[in-house]
């Protein structure tokens, strides 16, 4: 026993049964006896702690069957909240559908499938930026901390937040994202996968959208030489990439080079699927995007009207792609002066979208956006303003009040005000344009010098010349610095302050 006690780390032990440990060790027994009764009787105690070990163990069942009960509870409010969702969402009703995809992510946010579910239908059907951007970083967090930097949905959630970026013109943020799932998919599989034509893709529309259009190809041809590597000539992801090449060539406005591409797309296309599956839709609108551009406008329509068919064919009239064509169809027959074609094509569109998204969304107020132009065009001045006013109404919950694409169609409201002579509507547009973009652009940015000089100029068409000098001299200075004094903007409003002044003088 001495032995055994010489080995005890002392400093391990507390005050008292150091004091124990070494009367054991000098043969002090009783002592040793004593010290320990003075805790208390000891089998007493121990029956107290299984009785409380016993008290635990039945409170943690407790707790296990509450949870349980909990959980069923929980799966029952979440179906519940899930088919009202679809009950609204059936009857166009997005805003009220929304909420209850909401309601069930509330239920429980470390649940990634109801965070992704909620992120996608605002994205889809309400084009809110700001919710879908919430519910997908929270399925992206929730992702990391559930599987790891290599699971495949991680990489989903880094495409759909840089896809959202995208989309949005955040193309700085949109590169940050899809760099992301880049190095997580070679992290994983190396150099050589199919899902790195995706990034690829996606980098090189990145690029493409920032101008260096350059880098954009190299990204596109990296995509391509991967496709090819693994599946040769004959491939879907080989005609994808075709389809982005020719995007790039279009916007070099090398439109033969992209008409180029866009045939080999369509080749491949359709030998793997056939000649009316709805890809080669997409292809086919591609491609009479590019005859537009040449001003073919009788190609452009053959075009639209074969991508029609087919998508018609497969989804049927109310479907977004279909409206999409519709769309087309309207901007090409504008594009041929008619007016009317275009009109109607642009109301089927604007009414699929409508059914489909109700009316607070995107594509409804780029609807709006375009018969406002085409009214304009006819000469009906208040059906113009009806639907930018539309459009405005939208664009104002979607992205906020301030925002610069909100600027923009006050600036067109106040043009088709000119237009129709009311000067008084077309200074509150222009002011509101200017507002807005001094709220972004600050007051010495030349986005602000524009509105500064159409209110100088619609004060010098209402005769108020003093009004006008004070507008004009406020965009003069701001163009001198930001374009030159012999730049046409600033040697046009610098004329029109001689012309003001000419005239005030002959007044004297």
């Amino acid at each position: 026993m001495a032995k055994r006690y010489s080995e005890l780390d002392y400093d391990q032990l507390d005050e008292f049964y150091r004091q124990v440990s070494y009367c054991i060790e000098n043969g002090e027994l009783v002592k040793a006896d004593s010290l320990l009764k003075s805790k208390g009787d000891v089998t007493q105690q121990v029956e107290e702690q299984l009785r409380k070990s016993q008290a635990i163990k039945e409170q943690e069942e407790q707790l296990n069957q509450a949870k349980a009960v909990q959980a069923a509870e929980q799966d029952e409010l979440a179906k519940r909240c899930y088919s009202f969702h679809e009950t609204f969402k059936a009857q166009h009703l997005n805003d009220t559908a929304g909420y209850y995809l909401e309601l069930r992510a509330s239920l429980d946010t470390t649940n990634v499938d109801w965070q992704h579910d909620a992120g996608l239908f605002f994205r889809v059907y309400l084009g809110n930026f700001q919710k879908t951007l919430f519910y997908f970083q929270r399925t992206l967090r929730q992702a990391l901390q559930q599987y790891g930097e290599d699971h495949p949905l991680v990489f989903s959630c880094y495409n759909s937040i840089g896809n959202l970026y995208y989309v949005n013109h955040d193309y700085v943020h949109a590169k940050v994202y899809f760099e992301k799932a880049l190095a997580a998919r070679k992290h994983l599989v190396g150099e050589n996968h199919e899902d790195l034509v995706t990034c690829y893709n996606n980098l090189g529309g990145v690029c493409a959208a920032q101008g260096d259009l350059k880098q954009a190809i190299d990204y596109h041809n990296n995509a391509l030489k991967i496709c090819k590597s693994l599946y040769g000539e004959k491939h879907r992801l080989v005609a994808t990439t075709y389809n982005n090449l020719s995007t790039i060539y279009y916007k070099q406005k090398d439109f033969a080079k992209a008409l180029e591409y866009l045939n080999k797309a369509v080749e491949i296309q359709q030998s793997v699927y056939g000649q009316r599956h709805v890809l080669i839709a997409y292809t086919y609108n591609n491609i009479s995007a590019v005859y537009s551009k040449l001003k073919d406008y009788d190609k452009a329509m053959e075009y639209n009207e074969m991508a029609l068919d087919i998508l018609k064919g497969a989804f049927g009239e109310n479907h977004p792609d279909v409206a999409l064509s519709y769309f087309n169809m309207g901007t090409d027959y504008a594009n041929r002066e008619n007016y009317p074609q275009a009109m109607e094509c642009y109301q089927k569109a604007l009414a699929i979208r409508q059914s489909l998204f109700g009316e607070k969304h995107a594509d409804v107020a780029l609807c709006h956006d375009r018969m406002g132009i085409v009214y304009d065009l006819m000469g009906d001045y208040d059906q113009a303003l009806e639907h930018y006013g539309k459009e405005v109404a939208i664009k104002k919950q979607l992205l906020g009040e301030k925002h610069p694409d909100v600027g923009m169609l006050y600036y067109d409201m106040g043009d088709v005000c000119i237009e129709k002579g009311d000067y008084q509507g077309a200074l509150t547009h222009y002011q509101s344009t200017l507002d807005i973009r001094i709220a972004n652009y600050g007051e010495d940015s030349p986005k602000v010098a524009s509105p500064y000089y159409d209110i100088g100029l619609t004060y010098m068409r209402m005769k108020d010349n003093d009004k006008a000098l004070e507008y004009f001299n406020k965009a003069l200075p701001i163009q001198e610095k930001a374009y030159g004094a012999e730049d046409e903007r600033t040697v046009k409003t610098r004329t029109k302050i001689s012309e003001i002044q000419d005239k005030m003088n002959k007044t004297e």
